[in-house]
C-alpha cells in the first residue's frame, strides 16, 4: 500500500491472519484496529518517510515496525496497544506530542512483548511512555528516551520483564519504576533524570547500569553503586 488499499484500515479489513501489510512512503491519517488479526506492519522505507498520525491497536504474532508515529494531543488511551503474546513493536520514532489524562506511548498487556529499537523524545505525559501491565517476560531493548516530560519505563506485575540496553536521558520523570520482583534491569544508561530507579519495595535484579546525575538515584531501593557491575560516572553526552 498505497499502491493496493489507501488506507491502513482498509488493508487490515482485507487482511487474513498472518499476513504482512507491506507500508510505502507517505504519511497516513489513520488509526487502525488489528486487535483481532495476526499482522505484521512494515514500512517499506522507514520512519523517515512513514508517518502514521493516528493509533494502533496488535493482537497476538503481530508487529509493527519502522514508522514514525505522530498523532496529534491525546486526551487518554495509547498510540500503540499491544495486547497479547508474541507482539514486536521495533525500530519507530514516537514524535514529540502531548499526551494528557490517562494516555501512553506504548502499552504491553496480557502476555509477552518485544519493544525494542524504538526512540520516543519531546514527548509529555501524565504517566510513563512505555508500560509493561500483567504481561509475561516481555522485553524492553535499546530504546532511546531523550528529553521527555515524564516517566520513561514502567514495569508493573509483570514477570520476569527484562529492562536492557536502553539510554534513558534528560526526562523530567523516572527513568525505570518497576514494581516485580522478578524483573531484570540491566546495562542501560541511566542520566540527568528526575529519579534513576524506582523499584516501589519490590526487588528487582539490577546490575551493569550507569546511573548519574538524576535528582535522586535510587528510590525504595539501596544505592546499588558498585554493587553487581553497577557504576555512577558522568557519561560525557555532548
Amino acid at each position: 500500500m498505497p499502491q493496493d488499499y489507501p488506507t491502513i484500515t482498509e488493508a487490515v479489513d482485507a487482511a487474513a491472519d498472518g499476513d504482512e501489510i507491506l507500508v510505502g512512503p507517505g504519511t497516513y491519517y489513520d488509526s487502525f484496529d488489528a486487535s483481532e488479526k495476526e499482522l505484521i506492519f512494515r514500512s517499506s522505507h522507514g520512519p523517515s518517510v512513514t508517518k502514521v498520525e493516528g493509533r494502533a491497536w496488535l493482537s497476538s504474532n503481530s508487529a509493527l515496525i519502522g514508522f514514525r508515529l505522530a498523532p496529534r494531543i491525546f486526551n487518554s488511551g495509547e498510540i500503540v496497544e499491544a495486547d497479547g503474546d508474541g507482539i514486536t513493536v521495533a525500530g519507530n520514532i514516537f514524535e514529540p506530542t502531548e499526551l494528557r489524562s490517562t494516555s501512553f506511548a506504548l502499552v504491553a498487556g496480557g502476555g509477552s512483548a518485544t519493544i525494542s529499537g524504538n526512540h520516543f523524545t519531546g514527548i509529555t505525559c501524565n504517566h510513563s511512555l512505555v508500560a509493561a501491565f500483567g504481561g509475561a517476560a516481555t522485553l524492553i531493548e535499546n530504546n532511546v528516551f531523550i528529553g521527555n516530560g515524564c516517566e520513561a519505563v514502567r514495569v508493573d506485575e509483570t514477570p520476569n520483564a527484562t529492562v536492557i540496553n536502553n539510554t534513558i536521558v534528560d526526562n523530567t520523570g523516572t527513568a525505570i519504576d518497576v514494581a516485580d520482583a522478578t524483573a531484570v534491569v540491566r546495562n542501560n544508561l541511566i542520566a540527568f533524570n528526575g529519579v534513576g530507579i524506582d523499584a516501589r519495595g519490590t526487588s528487582p535484579t539490577v546490575e551493569h547500569n550507569l546511573v548519574f546525575g538524576n535528582t535522586t538515584d535510587y528510590v525504595d531501593l539501596a544505592d546499588q553503586t558498585g554493587l553487581n557491575g553497577n557504576i555512577s560516572a558522568d557519561p560525557l553526552l555532548e
